[in-house]
């Protein structure tokens, strides 16, 4: 039974995207800074703060240790302060700095991690991070947040070309409407349903995933 590991378990798109796995036949692990009420209980939790990437290691041993590396691991973490949209470098660094941790740091310690799991899971594992516009697109008023999804987004773009020879996906996922808008809120079934269809795919599809509910991907150029 392969293992999924999703990081960030949030009543929207985490805990959907366990269900979906769980039905799957997929082992699941969930990984958040306090346990989610609404979760099966078959499903294995352990605490992780994604503001501190110096514990992604430890959570990737324990949940190997448990149930088994990884052959899927979601990215779905995400922190974001807000300023005036006049005042772009109105947040103090050390608030930069959690942010940054948050959306590009960790999320770079656990695509390493993944991958070194991915030797023993084979062809077909796959990383996904859960993504928005804010790597084409600057809105005034969430820089920081901006800087650390565009960080990541580049980290997918590079891991998918330099890890297709392998077998290995990797994807920015980003939920938009039909008109290319963001989708506020995301819906958490639609995600769920893309993921795993993403994970099912044997080939390596378009890393900058952008997709709109009920079409599957589509691409917005600008």
């Amino acid at each position: 039974m392969a293992t999924v590991l999703i990081i960030g378990a949030g009543p929207g798109i985490g805990l959907s995207t366990a269900r979906a796995f769980q039905h799957a036949g997929y082992s699941v692990a969930i990984a958040s800074r306090t346990r989610q009420q609404k979760a099966d209980p078959s499903m294995r939790h352990f605490v992780f703060d994604a503001a501190k990437p110096d514990t992604v290691k430890t959570l990737f041993a324990e949940v190997t240790a448990a149930i088994g590396p990884p052959k899927v691991v979601i990215y779905n973490v995400a922190q974001r302060f807000a300023t005036e949209p006049e005042e772009p470098f109105g947040l103090d660094p050390d608030q930069v700095q959690e942010t940054l941790a948050v959306n590009a740091l960790s999320a770079y310690a656990a695509a390493r991690e993944a991958v070194k799991g991915f030797v023993k899971t084979g062809q077909g594992s796959t990383f996904i991070m859960t993504g928005n516009m804010l790597n084409t697109v600057a809105l005034p008023g969430i820089l920081c947040f901006g800087m650390g999804k565009s960080a990541a987004a580049h980290m997918i773009q590079n891991a998918s070309i330099s890890y297709k020879n392998k077998g290995y996906k990797f994807y920015y996922a980003d939920q938009r409407q039909p008109d290319g808008g963001p989708t506020i809120p995301v819906d958490g079934e639609a995600h769920a349903k893309l993921y795993l269809d993403l994970v099912k795919d044997t080939e390596q599809k378009p890393w900058d995933y952008t997709f709109v509910d009920g079409q599957g991907y589509v691409s917005f150029s600008t």
